[in-house]
């Protein structure tokens, strides 16, 4: 599974990872189509396991690729339970480019948006940092507890062996594709095979605020690397390795 992080590249990755021919997506018994996020262990746990299982119909390596896994203390509990030998991906970048990602995200969907994890939905960023700093949300939702990666990753640690888990970094498998998919594939036990890497969801922001506000808005952008400091430093710490060099400002 790839369990994480939202606005990480998983999209992009879970649509490489699909065209080797023994790792397959999850479909739709209705429609045929392939579905990408099962959003089983948050929103579908009442259909039952038999359900989760009848989206996957191929031999060799079932691929459920829901960021929102790794968000919640009770999706991690019940997928690690349901499946304790499974291997687990978490995809990571920058805090702060994540933030602004989600950020610009939720913009351009509005207003199907408006109920989701920010709190003031068509607000600026920064009206909408400043507003979950007085308000957080719970678990790691938000565009500021979704990058508090250390904290989630010690939570799925504590239930399965860490040879289970692979961290990546969207930073390092952009920028060396074919080397990063080759280690993901000996991880998941499979002799590598060249597979293309299309960056998915690199839509064009529909307003002028979403394209110039966020990443010109620098004093928010400082403020945000100074609230990420401790919690990246964290990280590598339990990483026992360096973050990328774009994470230190």
């Amino acid at each position: 599974m790839i369990v994480g992080a939202q606005k990480c590249g998983t999209s992009t990755l879970h649509r490489a990872l699909i065209q080797h021919p023994e790792i397959h997506s999850a479909v739709d018994p209705d429609t045929g189509h392939q579905r990408k996020e099962m959003h089983f262990f948050t929103g579908n746990w009442s259909r039952g396991l038999e359900w989760y299982r009848s989206h996957f119909t191929g031999t060799g390596i079932s691929l459920d690729s829901t960021p929102e896994y790794i968000c919640g203390r009770q999706p991690v509990e019940r997928m690690t339970s349901s499946f304790p030998n499974a291997k687990y991906i978490v995809s990571l970048r920058d805090p702060v480019q994540r933030a602004i990602s989600h950020y610009r995200h939720y913009s351009d969907v509005l207003p199907r948006s408006e109920r989701w994890d920010w709190r003031r939905p068509g607000g600026d960023l920064a009206a909408n940092i400043s507003a979950e700093l007085r308000n957080p949300f719970e678990e790691y939702r938000g565009l500021l507890r979704r990058g508090l990666y250390a904290e989630q990753l010690l939570r799925l640690y504590a239930r399965i062996p860490a040879s289970q888990i692979q961290v990546v970094f969207l930073e390092e498998w952009s920028a060396s594709p074919e080397e990063s998919l080759s280690e993901i594939q000996r991880f998941l036990g499979l002799d590598p095979i060249s597979l293309e890497m299309r960056h998915q969801n690199q839509r064009r922001p529909t307003s002028e605020r979403s394209v110039s506000g966020p990443s010109r808005d620098h004093s928010t952008i400082a403020l945000l690397s100074d609230w990420f400091t401790v919690p990246n430093r964290e990280l590598a710490d339990l990483l026992r390795r360096p973050l990328p060099a774009s994470w230190y400002r």
